[in-house]
């Protein structure tokens, strides 16, 4: 598998977040993006073939101890030392068996195929997505499944993270960000799209600022933040999504048997 370059965030950035996280990570069902996305897993995978599924990209592994609990075999990939090393602690703490490994996605590193890939938030830090995309299917059976989740700065979401700190956005390949981009993928590679949909609705806590951007940053970053925790009990809002303000896009992926 060639290697797919141009990424848009180099690997000490990540080394350095993920080294400043606090441990134990897990899905929380009070946090609204989380509530949202793991209720959509709920209802589209209930009846899908648990089987072994991969993470790519997988700190700090709270999703893996999501999907072991759902009733899948869970391995995960990270590439960041710092990364794989904390989401191996995660895990002792989440009590759970799950595997990782710390290597390059790119490399195809698992000789065995698995029913289902999956990545959240990884695929949009490179300039050829859609290469990233089909390295996805390297790693699964005939039939299985590939589920890529990204978030959406389009909208309204663009013009706040640009505001308030555009290092984001320039770390974020936007052209992949909307439904067309998915649906052509599809069909250039003869797939099937089993969902794709925006998720999330407006979510406060999305946005990143920049602390060195003067008062007008500050109050806006504090507004967002008094609003992320209204956002969160207001559960009615789970379901007002459009592109033009939901925080994130899921599309799930289905391999079809004739392929190899």
């Amino acid at each position: 598998m060639k290697k797919a370059k141009d990424e848009l965030t180099e690997k000490e950035f990540w080394n350095n977040y993920w080294n400043n996280i606090k441990l134990p990570q897990t899905v929380n069902p009070f946090f609204s993006f989380e509530r949202c996305l793991a209720n959509y897993f709920k209802k589209v995978l209930a009846n899908s073939n648990k089987g072994n599924i991969i993470e790519i990209g997988c700190a700090p592994g709270k999703w893996m101890k999501f999907f072991q609990d759902l009733g899948f075999i869970t391995y995960g990939i990270e590439y960041c030392i710092e990364a794989g090393i904390k989401t191996n602690e995660n895990l002792k703490h989440l009590n759970s068996n799950a595997k990782v490994v710390i290597a390059d996605f790119f490399n195809n590193t698992f000789k065995a195929k698995f029913d289902s890939i999956y990545s959240l938030g990884f695929v949009e830090h490179f300039t050829n997505v859609e290469k990233v995309i089909e390295d996805h299917f390297h790693y699964i059976k005939p039939d299985g499944f590939v589920v890529i989740g990204i978030p959406n700065f389009k909208g309204i979401n663009y013009l706040i993270q640009r505001f308030l700190n555009p290092q984001i956005i320039e770390a974020h390949n936007l052209n992949c960000m909307n439904k067309e981009f998915f649906k052509n993928f599809a069909l250039k590679n003869n797939l099937d799209i089993i969902s794709l949909r925006y998720l999330g609705s407006f979510e406060p806590a999305l946005f990143i600022g920049n602390s060195n951007k003067g008062l007008v940053n500050f109050i806006i970053m504090k507004t967002l933040s008094v609003l992320s925790k209204l956002r969160n009990k207001f559960t009615f809002l789970d379901n007002f999504n459009s592109r033009y303000w939901s925080s994130y896009l899921v599309c799930i992926y289905k391999k079809r048997c004739d392929q190899n």
